[in-house]
Order: C-alpha cells, then sequence, then structure tokens
C-alpha cells in the first residue's frame, strides 16, 4: 500500500514539475521572441511587388472612367518602436493610370464618335507609413496602416482611339510633374520575412495642370489604386545600437 502511495506522489510532482517547467518555457520563448524581434534585430529592409487597379475620380459628373491595371515594384525599410508600432519607408516605381470615354460630334462628318482614350502614368512614389499590429503570435501578426505620399512624375502618355477609325498616341504635357496622397491598408506578417497587404491611396492633387483640351478644362482628375502586394523584409541589422530604453 505504501508502494502505491509513493508512486502515486512521484506521478503528481512529475505532473506538477513538468506543468511549471512548460510555463518557464513558454515564458522564456515569448521574452526570447520578444528579444529577437525587437531588440536585437530594429531594422528590416525589403522588397515588395504589387498589382492592382488603377483609376481616376473626376469632378465632371458626365465623365466616364474605368481603371486600367496597374503594378508597382519598390523596396522599403521598416523600424519598430515598441511591440506593436513601427514606421516604414518605401521607395517604388508605380505604373497607375486610367481609359475615359466621351461622345464627340465631328462636324465634318455630321456623325458623333465614340472616343476612348487609354492614360498611362509612371511615377517614382515614396510613401513614409505608420503601422499598428496585434501581439505576434509565433511568427505572424495582424496589422492597419496609414500615411502619406509624395509623387514624382516620370512620364505621361496616352492612346486616343475613335468609334469612326484614326486615332492618335503620344505624351501628355498637362499632367502635373507632382502629386500627393494619403494612402490606407491592412496587412500580415507571414512566417516572419514575408508580407501581404491590401492598400488603397487617394491623390490629394489635381493632375492635370495648363490645359489646352476643352474636354479637360474646368475639370479635376484625382489618381486612386486600390493594390495587393506581396513582399519579403529579411531582418537586416543584429544589434542593440538603436535600442531605446522603452525596448528594454
Amino acid at each position: 500500500m505504501k508502494l502505491k502511495f509513493f508512486f502515486l506522489f512521484l506521478l503528481i510532482f512529475a505532473l506538477s514539475f513538468a506543468a511549471e517547467t512548460g510555463k518557464n518555457k513558454a515564458q522564456t520563448s515569448k521574452e526570447t521572441s520578444y528579444v529577437r524581434y525587437y531588440k536585437r534585430k530594429p531594422l528590416r529592409v525589403g522588397v515588395f511587388g504589387a498589382g492592382g487597379g488603377s483609376f481616376a475620380s473626376s469632378s465632371d459628373m458626365n465623365a466616364n472612367m474605368e481603371n486600367k491595371f496597374s503594378f508597382a515594384l519598390g523596396g522599403l525599410a521598416e523600424r519598430p518602436f515598441g511591440k506593436n508600432i513601427f514606421l516604414r519607408l518605401e521607395i517604388l516605381f508605380a505604373r497607375k493610370g486610367f481609359r475615359a470615354r466621351r461622345q464627340e460630334l465631328i462636324a465634318s462628318m455630321g456623325e458623333v464618335a465614340n472616343i476612348t482614350n487609354d492614360i498611362v502614368l509612371n511615377y517614382l512614389e515614396f510613401p513614409f507609413l505608420f503601422y499598428y499590429g496585434t501581439d505576434r503570435r509565433e511568427t505572424s501578426r495582424f496589422y492597419g496602416f496609414g500615411g502619406l505620399q509624395f509623387s514624382y512624375l516620370v512620364s505621361a502618355s496616352y492612346v486616343s482611339n475613335s468609334s469612326l477609325g484614326g486615332g492618335s498616341q503620344g505624351d501628355l504635357s498637362q499632367i502635373d510633374n507632382y502629386d500627393f496622397g494619403l494612402i490606407l491598408g491592412v496587412g500580415a506578417d507571414l512566417k516572419e520575412e514575408y508580407f501581404c497587404e491590401l492598400r488603397y491611396d487617394y491623390g490629394i492633387k489635381d493632375i492635370y495642370v495648363n490645359s489646352e483640351n476643352a474636354f479637360l478644362e474646368g475639370k479635376t482628375f484625382h489618381n486612386q489604386t486600390v493594390w495587393l502586394t506581396f513582399g519579403y523584409k529579411p531582418w537586416f541589422w543584429e544589434t542593440n545600437f538603436l535600442d531605446f530604453d522603452f525596448l528594454k
């Protein structure tokens, strides 16, 4: 009987020890993860690609605007400030644009032509983004973000076609060289070094300036883009040099 009680005591002791050890390991793992992600590796750099739809909003209620496929390629630098907050700087090449349809009376023919204008805008963009994320679970987390974006126009071109035949193409001189925008989005870190995001950006400025085109006169157009982004951002700088007191 005493032997049975002895083995029962050993079993209870072993289970208690295992539970306490598991708790300590979980706490240690959590602390190690915290140090790994926010203290020893304060800077991340990476690359990403994005694809989606680009269009323009117009003050002309009669304008028939359609979206076009757009894409972007770029790089980023990301710095955490605490467990849930981080800032990101990006630089990217973005192809945007839109399609505008309108009707025009051709006096010489006495007919109405359906005109289609495909606008292609290539930008070099510099977003500054503020991120707020959930606590990490293993190597994943979800987050929301927003920020500002400065865009420099690299080139602008158009292709115009008419339902009555003929057309034209060339560079657009009426496009403003600069644009400023607002960005909002949500995303997730996947498997520590990969991420996926859905973002929307809205151009604050009117993209047309000094227009000599009667169709554009008195109207405003603003860039808008919806992108699905995939990227890779490995840890780059493994040092305590940039640690702050609230990270310790």
